[in-house]
């Protein structure tokens, strides 16, 4: 095997891997719009700093929110703030905000799912958001099918 099919290869398989996890994240991001909702209590909130190097040190946030609810009488615990998966940030100031929205000991909203109370979130998925991982998926999938489609006929 060539050293570029074996790139083209890892990379297809990387695109299909990320539409297939980004469609099963937009299946629960549209099932949360319909989930219940009870009264629960930050239990912790703080933003986490990770420091990576590609060259220079550089260094992503992101919010860790830790909440409480109970359901018919059991409690449960969550950290999932959105039904839409975000990513990590390197802007302080977006992990800021979420952890301004949930201050600890605040009372809050817990959306649960009403078959497995123990999948939950704090914002359930607005319907243009939750296509944003599936359409990086599906666009590196083509975009790499594509290239490698025309580099095979110009070789």
């Amino acid at each position: 095997m060539e050293p570029l099919d074996l790139f083209l290869l890892i990379a297809v398989g990387a695109g299909a891997w990320t539409l297939r996890r980004s469609l099963a994240d937009l299946e629960q991001a549209r099932a949360s719009r319909g989930w219940p909702s009870t009264i629960g209590y930050v239990v912790r909130s703080e933003v986490l700093r990770e420091a990576y190097s590609l060259g220079e040190t550089e260094q992503t946030f992101a919010p860790a929110i830790e909440y409480s609810y109970t359901v018919s009488g059991r409690q449960w615990h969550g950290r999932t703030v959105s039904a839409v998966p975000r990513l990590y940030t390197t802007f302080r100031d977006r992990a800021d905000d979420v952890c301004r929205r949930y201050v600890t000991g605040a009372e809050i909203a817990v959306y649960y799912d009403p078959s497995d109370p123990s999948r939950s979130c704090l914002e359930p998925a607005e319907g243009r958001n939750a296509l944003g991982w599936a359409t990086i998926g599906a666009a590196l999938a083509a975009t790499i099918g594509a290239a490698a489609a025309l580099l095979t006929r110009t070789l």
